[in-house]
């Protein structure tokens, strides 16, 4: 879901919401950060938002990760049209299965097949032992027609750069 709210976003205002480094793994776009802390760290970088809570699987019978909130949702750190995308996306994809989101994301034409099919990733993903790909998506190429909005996103990108730069530790006290 949140890959599908960044590339929404993306397409309708230019930027994304989260500004997660996705990666091409073999069901689909993965943000490692998200997805390391909720499988090895039970959520703690997020533990103000949600809760991740193992549970059975009965379908599969596997353990599986739920995802649940942990307190209200807090529309004040949105823009409206972020509130927007993120219901607009959820409205269409909330309750769609894992393996429709496979489905859905390795459609031919989507960021993830293009670098799936330019990388020659089929036979590695053949393998069980071979999930994850060093591959990220750039979600700018989304906007390859738009000058206007590829300009925003590349200057909103250098910022960010910088501001992450700013808050270095060799700058921390100067």
């Amino acid at each position: 879901l949140l890959y599908l709210i960044d590339e929404h976003a993306v397409r309708k205002i230019g930027v994304p919401i989260t500004w997660l480094t996705y990666k091409v793994w073999k069901y689909g776009p993965v943000p490692p950060t998200i997805y390391n802390d909720l499988t090895f760290e039970s959520g703690t970088l997020f533990k103000s938002y949600i809760l991740a809570k193992e549970e059975l699987d009965s379908e599969e019978q596997r353990s599986q990760l739920r995802i649940l909130p942990n307190g209200e949702f807090n529309k004040e750190i949105f823009s409206q049209s972020e509130i927007d995308i993120i219901a607009t996306v959820l409205k269409k994809y909330a309750y769609q299965s894992p393996k429709d989101f496979v489905k859905l994301l390795h459609q031919e034409g989507t960021l993830w097949h293009k670098i799936y099919e330019e990388k020659k990733l089929e036979e590695q993903f053949k393998h069980a032992d071979y999930n994850t790909t060093p591959y990220d998506i750039d979600l700018s190429v989304l906007l390859s027609d738009d000058k206007e909005k590829l300009s925003l996103y590349h200057n909103m990108e250098e910022f960010l750069a910088f501001e992450e730069a700013i808050k270095a530790p060799q700058y921390a006290n100067q």
